[in-house]
């Protein structure tokens, strides 16, 4: 009891003096983030996909995935695959993903809000937003789409997106 009461009495008599700020330390540029507003390793080749499809460049875009690529569509969006299993290749994301979503969504815009590198992967936090062309319904969902980037190449996509919005806007 009189530990607790000398404690109690230092806390109240000490003197109030601001506390000290706490400084993080500076955050490192990781070697496939943004620096000084350029993109560098697997970085460049995720902004690469998403500056070739916001220019309806869909050779370009296919370009960079590679031949094996694994392309994971959200359970429940109109694009994926029943038993979940990934689209191969970029034939056919281009056929059972981009083509469709293309004639689903017009103006459609992958805002970006925050990229994030982590060795060979990147991960992307945005907002999708456009109009449903079959409904004129407004589209904006929040996504964060993974990258894993081998050899300069996509070698995996996994999107998450709430599917509910998403078929809100264009079904």
């Amino acid at each position: 009891a009189e530990l607790s009461r000398r404690f109690l009495e230092r806390r109240v008599s000490a003197p109030t003096a601001p506390s000290p700020r706490v400084t993080k330390p500076a955050r490192q540029a990781l070697p496939n983030s943004r620096v000084a507003g350029s993109m560098v390793g697997p970085a460049a080749v995720v902004s690469a996909f998403y500056d070739a499809l916001q220019a309806e460049d869909a050779p370009r875009a296919l370009a960079l995935l590679g031949s094996d690529v694994a392309w994971y569509e959200m359970p429940g969006m109109p694009y994926a695959r029943e038993d979940g299993s990934p689209h191969r290749g970029p034939a056919e994301i281009a056929a059972r993903v981009l083509g469709p979503q293309g004639a689903d969504v017009q103006h459609l815009k992958l805002v970006e809000h925050e990229m994030l590198g982590y060795g060979n992967t990147v991960i992307m936090l945005g907002t999708a937003v456009g109009q449903g062309r079959k409904t004129g319904r407004t589209l904006e969902a929040p996504f964060a789409h993974i990258w894993v980037i081998h050899e300069g190449s996509v070698h995996e996509f996994r999107q998450y997106i709430d599917p509910v919005v998403f078929r809100a806007a264009v079904e």
